[in-house]
């Protein structure tokens, strides 16, 4: 609790000391790059060219006051050589690959892999020590569709010892999209929403766009793996079949920097989605914003209320304390958005001392509710820290779906509001719960307590009423196989691969001698999902045209096929 003496003791505890290995490199979460829409803000068929979507900073640059957000244009890193003796070799560079929509490749300038060396920052026409920046350019880059990895690259040496050091340093995912083996999400960008050709030859967009605003990248893989393992799809084919989500990550959260979905869109690039599915974690400001300057720049409450007002829409959040951070920091925008958009009041900002001091409370849903069937769930609001669960109330346009019960279990001790739904606008569908979806502890057939994060049985509840459901794997069993497009190729070829089920996949490249040019998986995969190749060896450079076979194994399973290079 709040009470930290005595202090425990730990034993068997050792501390060690590493040699630096390489080069050092620190950024700022800021600095890093962030999910964007179009920046024409609008979905226009007539001009897919004009549809491009900008490669920017988190970082919001514009003169303190002003009612816009001007996102930062480069990302900028720290690199430095720390060994004694030691110097940088070359210059850092920014290595990224793009799994690329091809509805717009006649319209890309911009290489679909590669890399980007770093220039200094400079401050007064001097170059700033050790501070580096890296850009793409804005326009032919990233499109909506696209899905950008990337990651930064230095050498220094001392004599003749040379050291490469990555950041991330985990690399795992890198390259390998619409899987359940996610890519950090920090240096993931997605240009959003997804756009596919339909049957008639107009456009379509995923059903469901999920926003995490937690500013945790380990919670945001946390969702979106659960989301991928119940049955979503977020990878495409080819000819664009759309993905059933799309992801959208808030870097660096907690800092206010208006990059929420309001500081990115006014709302007009939401109008192709159906669902919204919000979650703060356990952040107490800088969630949802409503453009007021003494908070922060960015309006995501008028961005969420433009794609409501369209009508026959369903919008889901979750968090600790968004509710209240929208009433007490938000101004008259945020007390409405709460009253007619969630259909409550937010009595308090914490219920803990309401609730008999129960950390981790149980939650019943309501006999004949709509959306949680004789169901009820653990809040585990008590590790790594207490949790402070806002204290909604239930307003006459809505309903309570679940309430906390008192230590022992029993209902209708408490007013507080553990899940609500509230209709509003025309055929709108708002469903709210004062805590993270990733906090939720249910209880199995058994009585066993089964701990789960995002991959819980609540989102899949809520899913379920949004018309998602049921939410789980497909009963359809895919076959083993492997293909790539396109065939002939230059620069580069995505190559698909479905499995039967969880299991070890290599995959590797060849050429007509047999030698392995470049292994591409290696390790566990869950699902299906496809890799990039850019004709590139295991050192990098860049191999000559010809015939390459590409070779997937996977248990007793292999499948082989070729394909051709041409420069």
């Amino acid at each position: 609790g709040d009470d930290g003496y005595p202090a425990p003791y730990f034993d068997n505890v050792s501390a060690k000391v590493f040699p630096v290995d390489g080069p050092t490199m620190t950024v700022k979460a800021e600095n890093l790059a962030q999910d964007n829409f179009p920046e024409i803000d609008v979905l226009d068929g007539s001009d897919p060219g004009s549809m491009h979507v900008r490669f920017d900073a988190a970082v919001n640059v514009a003169a303190a006051g002003s009612p816009n957000v001007q996102p930062g244009d480069s990302l900028v890193v720290q690199v430095e050589s720390v060994r004694a003796g030691g110097t940088l070799v070359g210059v850092p560079v920014m290595v990224y690959t793009i799994d690329a929509n091809p509805i717009f490749d006649a319209f890309r300038t911009t290489p679909i892999s590669g890399g980007v060396s770093g220039v200094p920052v400079l401050v007064g026409g001097a170059p700033l020590q050790d501070q580096w920046a890296f850009d793409l350019p804005d326009t032919g880059t990233l499109f909506p569709g696209d899905v950008l990895h990337y990651y930064f690259n230095a050498w220094d040496a001392v004599g003749g010892d040379l050291k490469q050091a990555t950041l991330p340093a985990d690399l795992t995912g890198y390259g390998v999209f619409g899987t359940a083996d996610i890519y950090d999400p920090q240096f993931t960008v997605n240009a959003l929403p997804n756009i596919s050709i339909d049957g008639t030859g107009g456009y379509d967009t995923p059903s469901i766009l999920v926003w995490d605003d937690s500013g945790d990248p380990e919670m945001a893989a946390d969702l979106y793996r659960a989301l991928v393992l119940f049955g979503l799809r977020n990878d495409k084919t080819v000819l664009g079949k759309p993905r059933t989500f799309d992801f959208y990550y808030t870097v660096a959260a907690d800092q206010g920097l208006g990059n929420g979905i309001g500081g990115r869109t006014s709302g007009s690039s939401l109008s192709g989605y159906s669902d919204l599915i919000y979650r703060a974690g356990d952040q107490t400001l800088h969630t949802l914003s409503s453009g007021d300057l003494s908070v922060g720049a960015g309006n995501d409450i008028g961005a969420i209320e433009t794609w409501l007002a369209a009508g026959d829409k369903n919008l889901a959040l979750s968090g600790d304390s968004y509710a209240s951070d929208l009433v007490d920091n938000n101004g008259l925008n945020g007390l409405l958005f709460a009253n007619n958009v969630m259909g409550i009041d937010v009595a308090m900002s914490s219920i803990r001392a309401f609730i008999n001091n129960q950390a981790s409370p149980l939650v019943k849903s309501v006999p004949g509710n709509p959306v949680f069937y004789s169901y009820e769930w653990y809040v585990t609001g008590g590790c790594p820290k207490l949790r402070d669960f806002d204290g909604h109330l239930i307003r006459p346009s809505a309903s309570r779906l679940a309430e906390f019960t008192d230590p022992n279990g029993n209902m209708g001790v408490y007013n507080y509001s553990a899940a609500t739904l509230n209709a509003q606008g025309a055929g709108n569908r708002i469903v709210s719960l004062p805590h993270d979806i990733a906090d939720v502890s249910v209880l199995n057939p058994s009585g066993t307590p089964a701990p789960f994060t995002a991959d819980n049985h609540v989102l899949d509840e809520i899913l379920w009423f949004f018309g998602f459901g049921p939410v789980g794997p497909v009963p359809e069993v895919p076959a083993f196989s492997v293909s790539s497009y396109p065939n002939p190729f230059n620069p580069s070829t995505r190559i698909e691969y479905s499995v039967s089920g969880p299991g070890h996949l290599g995959l590797k490249i060849y050429n007509l001698r047999g030698e392995l040019v470049r292994t591409l998986i290696d390790g566990q995969v869950e699902v299906g999902g496809h890799v990039m190749w850019d004709g590139t060896d295991e050192g990098g450079a860049q191999v000559a045209s010809g015939v390459y076979f590409y070779e997937a194994r996977m248990g007793a399973e292999v499948q082989i096929n070729k394909m051709a290079l041409i420069k």
